[in-house]
């Protein structure tokens, strides 16, 4: 029984018209990833540190699997991965999360769901249901949306950045734009570059942007305020739940980051 299990994860059309030497050879794959997956069970169930929590997880889990499996149908499904968004509520983590609204009834009993296995009991859902007033409008999503896949992000101050994502890296460039300056020009640069790096980190977190990160920062005069900017970096990035890190500063003055890639960026994702 357990092998046929494994062949139907394996081979989800198996049985169906298939030939005996097709049947025969599905047979001996599926047996190859039951060996394969016990064998990774017992690795990690015993402590060991060679897998990555993901699998480890997985594993564990395996003989749970397979005693449903002598109960369930043939074809049946055992496993089922979490939506994508259960997955980046629970990165985010419930201490940064307060509430949870949808329109959508399935999407909030599939959290209901989810939020006691994932440690999300402490996020209130909430489902919305005004016909009138659509939650779209509410939260202006279509707006927010389109601002998050434009290059260019304004700055509360006039300032701007540009955000382009190349093969290679991403590059964000940090403008004065329509700022005004007051009679301290050092100490307005300062506090622009402080708010860009600030909103650079947002960005970066809202965008999914990921791999090496170049941010040109506007020219300080005093060479002791970009460290300012290093620390308010280090700082912003320590509060990512992916982890992303400060890695130098250039000869040329621009600051490095890198940021794990887990997911696909937001662009690749509504394109």
């Amino acid at each position: 029984g357990f092998l046929l299990v494994s062949v139907a994860l394996v081979f989800p059309g198996f049985g169906s018209g298939w030939t005996l030497w097709a049947q025969l050879a599905a047979l001996l794959a599926g047996l190859l990833v039951l060996c394969m997956v016990l064998a990774l069970g017992l690795t990690a169930c015993s402590g060991g540190t060679a897998l990555n929590p993901g699998i480890r997880a997985r594993s564990c889990n395996i003989s749970q699997i397979l005693k449903a499996a002598t109960t369930r149908k043939c074809f049946s499904c055992l496993f089922r991965n979490p939506p994508e968004y259960i997955e980046n509520i629970t990165l985010i983590g419930s201490q940064k999360i307060d509430e949870f609204v949808t329109d959508d009834p399935d999407i909030f009993n599939v959290f209901n769901e989810y939020s006691g296995k994932k440690g999300l009991c402490d996020i209130n859902a909430v489902l919305y249901s005004n016909d009138n007033c659509p939650l779209s409008a509410i939260y202006n999503l279509k707006k927010e949306v389109e601002g998050a896949l434009k290059e260019r992000v304004w700055l509360k101050s006039g300032a701007y950045l540009i955000i382009q994502q190349t093969e290679a890296m991403v590059v964000v460039d940090v403008n004065t734009g329509k700022s005004v300056s007051g009679k301290d020009m050092s100490q307005h640069i300062l506090k622009v570059n402080t708010e860009a790096a600030v909103e650079t980190c947002r960005q970066l977190r809202l965008r999914n942007l990921s791999g090496i990160i170049v941010i040109d920062f506007i020219n300080m005069k005093n060479p002791d305020d970009i460290y300012k900017i290093r620390d308010v970096l280090i700082k912003e990035l320590a509060d990512d739940p992916v982890p992303a890190k400060y890695v130098d500063i250039t000869k040329l003055g621009l600051i490095e980051l890198t940021r794990k890639k887990l997911k696909r960026p937001l662009h690749e994702m509504l394109i």
